[in-house]
Protein backbone atom coordinates (compact mmCIF):
# COMPACT_ATOMS: atom_id res chain seq x y z
CA UNK A 1 0.00 0.00 0.00
CA UNK A 2 3.02 2.42 0.64
CA UNK A 3 4.73 1.73 -2.89
CA UNK A 4 0.95 2.85 -4.40
CA UNK A 5 0.84 5.45 -2.44
CA UNK A 6 4.07 6.60 -3.63
CA UNK A 7 3.78 6.03 -6.75
CA UNK A 8 0.78 8.10 -6.83
CA UNK A 9 3.20 10.93 -5.34
CA UNK A 10 5.71 10.17 -8.29
CA UNK A 11 3.01 10.67 -10.77
CA UNK A 12 2.43 14.15 -9.61
CA UNK A 13 6.28 15.28 -8.96
CA UNK A 14 6.74 13.82 -12.70
CA UNK A 15 3.66 15.32 -14.18
CA UNK A 16 2.94 12.00 -16.13
CA UNK A 17 -0.63 11.93 -17.38
CA UNK A 18 -2.63 8.84 -17.54
CA UNK A 19 -5.79 8.27 -19.24
CA UNK A 20 -8.85 9.79 -17.39
CA UNK A 21 -12.07 8.30 -17.29
CA UNK A 22 -15.14 9.94 -19.16
CA UNK A 23 -16.14 10.57 -15.83
CA UNK A 24 -13.52 12.82 -14.94
CA UNK A 25 -13.73 14.97 -18.02
CA UNK A 26 -16.60 16.87 -15.95
CA UNK A 27 -14.39 16.85 -12.80
CA UNK A 28 -13.64 20.40 -11.52
CA UNK A 29 -10.59 22.53 -12.50
CA UNK A 30 -7.16 21.35 -11.06
CA UNK A 31 -5.69 22.44 -8.39
CA UNK A 32 -3.58 25.68 -9.35
CA UNK A 33 -1.83 26.91 -5.80
CA UNK A 34 1.85 25.33 -6.46
CA UNK A 35 3.17 22.78 -3.97
CA UNK A 36 5.95 23.64 -2.00
CA UNK A 37 9.11 21.03 -1.76
CA UNK A 38 11.88 20.75 0.40
CA UNK A 39 14.59 18.46 -0.37
CA UNK A 40 17.26 17.57 2.07
CA UNK A 41 20.80 16.11 2.59
CA UNK A 42 21.30 17.28 -1.37
CA UNK A 43 24.78 16.25 -2.09
CA UNK A 44 25.10 19.46 -4.50
CA UNK A 45 25.80 23.30 -3.74
CA UNK A 46 23.62 23.42 -0.47
CA UNK A 47 22.46 20.88 1.74
CA UNK A 48 18.39 21.97 1.54
CA UNK A 49 16.73 22.82 -1.72
CA UNK A 50 13.54 24.56 -1.50
CA UNK A 51 10.90 25.41 -4.24
CA UNK A 52 7.51 25.05 -5.77
CA UNK A 53 6.11 22.93 -8.24
CA UNK A 54 3.00 23.80 -10.37
CA UNK A 55 0.70 20.68 -9.61
CA UNK A 56 0.22 18.25 -12.62
CA UNK A 57 -2.51 19.62 -15.14
CA UNK A 58 -2.01 23.25 -13.86
CA UNK A 59 -1.39 26.16 -15.92
CA UNK A 60 2.22 25.38 -16.28
CA UNK A 61 3.77 23.94 -19.62
CA UNK A 62 4.68 20.49 -19.90
CA UNK A 63 8.30 21.20 -18.92
CA UNK A 64 7.73 23.37 -15.99
CA UNK A 65 5.64 20.26 -15.09
CA UNK A 66 9.15 18.10 -13.91
CA UNK A 67 10.77 21.77 -12.66
CA UNK A 68 11.12 22.86 -8.59
CA UNK A 69 11.39 26.60 -9.02
CA UNK A 70 14.05 27.18 -6.23
CA UNK A 71 12.96 30.17 -4.12
CA UNK A 72 17.04 31.17 -4.66
CA UNK A 73 16.87 31.04 -8.70
CA UNK A 74 17.25 28.50 -10.84
CA UNK A 75 15.13 25.03 -11.32
CA UNK A 76 15.56 21.45 -10.32
CA UNK A 77 14.72 19.49 -12.89
CA UNK A 78 13.49 16.51 -11.57
CA UNK A 79 15.43 13.07 -13.51
CA UNK A 80 14.43 10.00 -11.01
CA UNK A 81 12.71 9.22 -8.06
CA UNK A 82 12.97 5.72 -6.27
CA UNK A 83 12.97 4.83 -2.38
CA UNK A 84 15.91 5.95 -0.46
CA UNK A 85 18.53 2.85 -0.53
CA UNK A 86 16.98 1.33 -3.58
CA UNK A 87 17.86 3.08 -6.49
CA UNK A 88 17.63 -0.37 -8.44
CA UNK A 89 13.89 0.22 -8.09
CA UNK A 90 12.96 3.87 -9.20
CA UNK A 91 10.12 4.95 -9.36
CA UNK A 92 10.14 7.19 -12.48
CA UNK A 93 13.62 7.79 -14.65
CA UNK A 94 14.20 10.47 -17.56
CA UNK A 95 14.78 8.28 -20.34
CA UNK A 96 18.27 9.41 -21.42
CA UNK A 97 19.64 11.10 -18.76
CA UNK A 98 22.25 8.39 -17.86
CA UNK A 99 24.13 8.57 -20.82
CA UNK A 100 24.52 12.37 -21.23
CA UNK A 101 27.47 12.22 -18.13
CA UNK A 102 25.24 14.81 -16.63
CA UNK A 103 26.45 16.10 -13.47
CA UNK A 104 22.96 15.17 -10.97
CA UNK A 105 22.22 16.58 -7.26
CA UNK A 106 20.97 14.19 -4.86
CA UNK A 107 18.41 15.00 -2.46
CA UNK A 108 15.93 13.36 -0.21
CA UNK A 109 11.88 14.49 -0.06
CA UNK A 110 10.95 16.12 2.87
CA UNK A 111 8.29 17.85 2.10
CA UNK A 112 5.38 16.95 1.12
CA UNK A 113 6.53 13.75 3.06
CA UNK A 114 4.98 10.54 1.40
CA UNK A 115 5.15 8.64 4.28
CA UNK A 116 8.60 7.06 3.52
CA UNK A 117 11.94 7.96 2.63
CA UNK A 118 12.24 9.41 -0.98
CA UNK A 119 15.70 10.01 -2.86
CA UNK A 120 15.41 12.44 -6.14
CA UNK A 121 18.55 12.82 -8.10
CA UNK A 122 17.89 16.22 -10.86
CA UNK A 123 19.44 18.80 -12.64
CA UNK A 124 19.48 21.88 -11.18
CA UNK A 125 19.42 25.23 -13.78
CA UNK A 126 20.67 28.34 -13.76
CA UNK A 127 18.31 31.77 -14.19
CA UNK A 128 17.37 32.70 -17.34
Amino acid sequence: MVRCRFVAVAVAVAGVCGAVAPSAWTAPPPQSTPLEFVLTGCDGPTDTLRGFKQPSGGTSSGSEANALHLTTGGKYIFMEAFPTGDPDNPFFTTLGFDHNNLTLVTCTLSQPDPGFPVTFRGLITPVR
